[in-house]
């Protein structure tokens, strides 16, 4: 005990031990952040596309929903209504065009069987230049009908992942709440941008412009480019007399 009372300090050792405490706590609190970052990355890292399906919905919408807000007082009706508008506008071509892709190979498949069954896809194939004598070692070598048979199981597979799959469920789901809260709190969402970020405001606006317009780009021409394939595509198919043009 010194005259005023306080315990005497044990020395140069518990006075290091006392400074290396703050440097200890220091460095175990950046390591549980940074194993928290870590485990939050892990488990978002499956879900990147949903994540970025919807941001880049919400910047696309983003007109829409101003629209819908100004007419629409309450920020959670605005918002789930401009994510059911998103939502209906993507999901039912979504389903017809997978409805359709499973009736197709359905139906190229029992085509195949049938062929390889009469012998026509002999035929078809006995037809082509410089083909009978590949024809006769795939002949000894292969079964039509077997291969037909293990063609109809791979389209059915393929069939029954367009009618429906668990994953890709989740990952719609996953979008649409993302997107809800995009819509809901994207002035929230901005100024934590913003916070986060080095520039200044005027500088930080101007970034934010400069993405969206390339988030516009980019999907636009992805679309654009994906609905000139497909009408290229099926005037082909059409005019050729093919079948099944979304299958092939």
């Amino acid at each position: 005990m010194n005259p005023n009372g306080d315990r005497a300090s044990d020395g140069p050792k518990a006075d290091a031990a006392d400074a290396t405490r703050p440097k200890v706590r220091l460095a175990g609190l950046i390591g549980m952040t940074l194993l928290g970052i870590a485990l939050c990355v892990y488990v978002a890292f499956p879900l990147y596309p949903a994540l970025t399906w919807a941001l880049a919905l919400a910047v696309i919408a983003f007109p829409l929903h101003a629209r819908l807000a100004k007419v629409v007082p309450n920020r959670n009706w605005a918002a789930g209504l401009s994510t059911a508008i998103v939502s209906t506008f993507l999901l039912i071509p979504a389903l017809l065009v997978a409805g359709q892709l499973a009736r197709e190979t359905a139906v190229a498949g029992a085509k195949a069987e049938a062929m390889a069954q009469d012998g026509r896809l002999e035929a078809a194939v006995a037809r082509l230049p410089h083909w009978p004598q590949a024809l006769e070692w795939v002949r000894q070598n292969y079964d039509f009908e077997a291969e037909a048979r293990g063609l109809v199981t791979r389209l059915g597979g393929i069939a029954a992942l367009t009618q429906g799959s668990a994953w890709a469920l989740v990952q719609i789901l996953v979008a649409l709440f993302v997107l809800f809260f995009a819509f809901r709190d994207w002035r929230h969402l901005l100024t934590a941008l913003e916070s986060l970020s080095p520039l200044s405001h005027s500088e930080s606006n101007y970034l934010f412009t400069r993405v969206a317009d390339s988030i516009h780009a980019t999907v636009y021409a992805t679309v654009m480019m994906g609905i000139l394939q497909g009408v290229t595509g099926g005037l082909l198919f059409w005019a050729l007399g093919l079948p099944a043009p979304l299958l092939w």
